[in-house]
């Protein structure tokens, strides 16, 4: 793959391919590590004499240490030293089947084999589908690493280095802790180990764990999905104006806001940020969330596309809310709380699960039978059956055409109809719609409507031979004056007419 191919999959398609849980084939994000450290290790082992006949890797490094630094972004949390360190070389997301490069977590209770079987194989989730809400059935998964975060820091500033001896760099700021933000890139793992910690706290503690989602309450005429149902107490925000609690699939679908955006704006994330002991409530209960929902309720614009240059904030809502899940990852995985879990109900009762990444292999749907009533087809061998030809055709040539509304059929006809009939699925059957017939009438109510019909004719001649005496009384009055006309022009009289009155 060329740099560029590299830049459009971190920056854009991997995070498609993770909404809509498309198998990662290239492993992006390895790759890009694996580049940089063969760019350091080849340098480093150079032989002292070619200094000057040797020149650094500078267009290659340019174009890959931003996407190393997203990819340390991505992976970074605050208390990096005290997760447990596993070898996730080759692992890919159980879920989405996404590439784990150095971030994700870890159930080793849970088996992902479906049907569970005596192997051991423990489910991984990538940061990007745990904060989306998908985990293992026992929702206790542990943050791993799969090295120590130092030594990805040091890979990047030695490649900075390198980088310096050929050109400057500013545009690419030092590998450090501090320096790991970024207003287009969402801290992944952070925001994800934040609500591990949540869920591991309530779990421990004796507080209620359910809550009742009223998002929707004032509405008089609403959806089956929009009633207030009961939630736990990590898939929704208390809103302290409202005195109300929203999950977090109706805040993202009335309010275009993202559980992320919430999770960054709770007092006790904040704490752990800056390196203060954390104060966990017992429910989530973001800063001014009350003003910030209803500003986006004001404001809401829903975008057709994410657009992945601005902030993460505008374009994770639309990704979450855009892009669905087009296979079902396992019975052993929990879907998130922005997946569409009836768009498996179809693949599930077909058979048609696909290959997931739990070893389960495709069920091969079965062929529709035949019924009782064509099984003389299924007895009839090649030696008992033979066509003969039509009788329209006498024999010679392809049969002719027949009309669609023609009512001669032959046997092989009827045949065929008959397996049409049993083998096609009923919608691609066509209708048989029988014509309605008008009920039937007496003699006596036929020769009542004929008498009506006759008195109706009657009249309406009658009242024409009215009209028609009236216009040739009119036409004589006409011809009479005319004359009169005639014969006054001609004495020389000025003839006195009464035009008028006809009108």
């Amino acid at each position: 793959m060329i740099p560029k191919s590299l830049d459009i999959a971190i920056k854009g398609e991997l995070r498609i391919y993770q909404r809509v849980c498309r198998n990662e084939v290239y492993r992006t994000k390895t790759t890009v590590a694996v580049a940089i450290q063969n760019c350091v290790k080849e340098w480093n082992s150079r032989d002292s004499s070619d200094n000057d006949a040797l020149q650094p890797p500078a267009p290659l490094l340019l174009q890959l240490l931003p996407l190393y630094k997203q990819m340390m972004i991505e992976s970074y949390d605050v208390n990096h030293a005290s997760y447990l360190t596993k070898a996730l070389d080759g692992e890919s997301c159980h879920c989405c089947g996404g590439d784990v490069w150095q971030s994700a977590f870890v159930c080793d209770q849970c088996n992902i084999y479906d049907p569970p079987s005596s192997e051991v194989g423990y489910i991984v989730i990538c940061p990007p589908c745990y904060l989306d809400g998908r985990s293992c059935r026992c929702r206790t998964m542990q943050p791993v690493q799969d090295r120590p975060f130092a030594e990805l820091l040091e890979l990047g500033n030695a490649a900075l280095q390198l980088l310096s001896m050929y050109r400057s760099h500013d545009s690419i700021p030092d590998f450090a802790e501090d320096s790991l933000y970024a207003e287009n890139v969402p801290s992944y793992f952070r925001m994800s180990c934040f609500l591990h910690l949540f869920r591991r706290e309530t779990d421990l503690s004796n507080n209620k764990r359910s809550r009742q989602c009223n998002t929707y309450r004032n509405l008089h005429i609403r959806r089956p999905d929009q009633d207030p149902h009961p939630i736990p107490t990590d898939s929704g925000a208390i809103c302290e104006g409202c005195h109300l609690t929203h999950c977090f699939r109706h805040t993202l679908e009335k309010f275009n806001i993202h559980c992320a955006s919430l999770l960054l704006r709770i007092p006790a994330y904040m704490d752990i940020q800056k390196g203060k002991s954390a104060n966990l409530k017992p429910s989530l209960v973001p800063h001014d969330w009350h003003r910030l929902h209803n500003s986006s309720r004001s404001s809401q614009s829903k975008e057709k596309y994410p657009s992945f240059d601005s902030t993460w904030e505008e374009w994770l809502p639309c990704l979450a809310s855009m892009y669905q899940p087009q296979r079902y990852p396992g019975s052993s995985i929990v879907l998130g709380w922005y997946d569409e879990i009836e768009s498996y109900s179809l693949r599930i009762n077909n058979g048609a699960t696909g290959r997931a990444n739990n070893g389960s292999r495709r069920t091969k749907r079965k062929k529709p039978q035949l019924s009782s009533s064509s099984s003389e087809l299924t007895s009839l061998t090649s030696d008992e059956y033979e066509p003969r030809p039509s009788a329209r055709t006498n024999g010679k040539g392809p049969a002719r055409k027949r009309p669609r509304n023609s009512k001669e059929s032959s046997s092989d006809d009827a045949l065929s109809m008959d397996v049409t009939k049993h083998v096609l699925p009923k919608r691609a059957r066509p209708p048989n719609v029988k014509r309605q017939l008008l009920p039937t009438t007496s003699q006596d109510d036929q020769i009542s409507r004929l008498l009506q019909r006759v008195e109706h004719l009657e009249r309406a001649q009658d009242v024409a031979r009215v009209r028609e005496d009236a216009l040739h009384e009119r036409l004589q009055s006409l011809e009479a004056e005319l004359s009169s006309i005639k014969a006054g022009t001609r004495t020389g009289e000025q003839p006195q007419s009464n035009w008028h009155s006809w009108y």
